[in-house]
Formats: C-alpha cells, sequence, structure tokens
C-alpha cells in the first residue's frame, strides 16, 4: 500500500506516532521534500523516541550529504529546537550557515533568531549581522524576516529605532498576509499626521514589485 502526507498526518492526529514516524521516514527516502519538515514537528511536539530522532538524525545527515536544502535546514531545526539529547547549538549554527550558502530564505531568519536568543554569547551575534541576515532572508522571501526586521527599527535594539522603516516593513509583512504587522501599521498610522506614511506605503510596494519580478515567492 502507498502512503503519502495525509496518511502521516492522519496517524499523527489519532496519537500513532510510531505509524506516522514510519510513513513520513519512508517519503523522505522516497524524496517526498514536505516530509522532513513533518518530522520536525514530530520532535519538536515531542512525539518521537529517542531511538527514532536518532534514524532521523541519520536520515537528515546523508542528504545534507547529498545538498538537499529541506534535510539541511530541518537538520538546523532538530539541533536548535528539538526537546532531546541531540540539542547543540553550534551544529545548529553550521547547519543554518549550510542553508544559507543553499538560500534558503528560512535559514537565515533562523540565524539571526538564534544570535538574538541562546546564542547572543557568539562571536558572530553583532547587531550589523543580525540586521544583515534579517534583510537577505527577505530578499530571498521570508515574510518573517520582514516583520522582524521592523521590530528592530521599532525596539531599537539591533537597528537604529526608526519609525519610517518599521512602518516599511510592518506594512510589507502585513501586504504579504501578517495580521499583527498590518495592526501594528495601522496604529503607527494613528500616531502620525493623515498621510504621513503613504510615500513609504508607495516604496514598499515598489520594493515587493521588484522582488516578485525576479521570481521571488513570499512564504
Amino acid at each position: 500500500m502507498a502512503y503519502d502526507l495525509e496518511d502521516g498526518e492522519r496517524a499523527v492526529k489519532l496519537g500513532a506516532y510510531r505509524q506516522a514516524f514510519e510513513i513520513f521516514m519512508m517519503l523522505c527516502a522516497n524524496s517526498e521534500d514536505p516530509a522532513y519538515y513533518k518530522l520536525s514537528e514530530m520532535a519538536l511536539a515531542k512525539q518521537l523516541k529517542e531511538d527514532e530522532i536518532d534514524e532521523v538524525v541519520r536520515l537528515m545527515e546523508k542528504e545534507y550529504d547529498n545538498h538537499n536544502w529541506q534535510a539541511t535546514y530541518n537538520l538546523g531545526i532538530l539541533y536548535w529546537r528539538a526537546p532531546y539529547s541531540i540539542h547543540n547549538l553550534e551544529k545548529a549554527v553550521e547547519m543554518f550557515n549550510k542553508a544559507c550558502r543553499m538560500e534558503v530564505p528560512q535559514a537565515f531568519v533562523a540565524l539571526a533568531k538564534i544570535y538574538m536568543g541562546d546564542g547572543k554569547h557568539l562571536p558572530l551575534a553583532t547587531s550589523s549581522n543580525i540586521m544583515n541576515l534579517l534583510h537577505e532572508g527577505f530578499k530571498l522571501g521570508s515574510m518573517e524576516a520582514a516583520y522582524l526586521i521592523a521590530k528592530q527599527h521599532l525596539d531599537g535594539k539591533h537597528a537604529k529605532k526608526d519609525d519610517d522603516e518599521a512602518y516599511r516593513y510592518l506594512f510589507i509583512s502585513g501586504r504579504l498576509g501578517n495580521l499583527e504587522a498590518k495592526k501594528q501599521a495601522m496604529i503607527m498610522q494613528g500616531l502620525h499626521p493623515e498621510g504621513y506614511f503613504r510615500g513609504i506605503q508607495k516604496e514598499a510596494i515598489d520594493q515587493l514589485d521588484e522582488l516578485e519580478s525576479k521570481m521571488i515567492v513570499f512564504k
């Protein structure tokens, strides 16, 4: 019998975690890319046993050697956030750096978040590097990066406090579907004279149009 992602998802909902694990592992072996993400989801929810996590890591390491970006990125997620003995921040940084070289937008955001949090003691956890990572992630299609750029300009922690730049990226993030960003942009509009951000809105739309003309897909 052939299984698909829906079969694995159904097994997770029923609490049949071993069955779900076997389905997703089989799909990964057959190059079904979304299954790597599903295995990561199960790991973060602690729905896998330690020996199963070891199998997942071995599979992803093998696929990383084959330059599989999904495996590389998700291996970074496991090393960073999975609540198991494999937790290793240095390895997570290594995997995300390699995924960045494969131009995986989410990897740039993940690295920035590590440097803003658990890895703030690391040598590359500088404000300039964090902002560069977020901007690179945004230019490659990360919606989350746009929101995080806005937040840095709002609180002034890793970027110069700047209402115009904060609004620009809140507007972009909201236009891409982030409801919280849209709400914060509206609040900022109410705190300034009517029409204050009109020029920035136009620039932001042009910015998005330019990226999308280069076949950038935001997600």
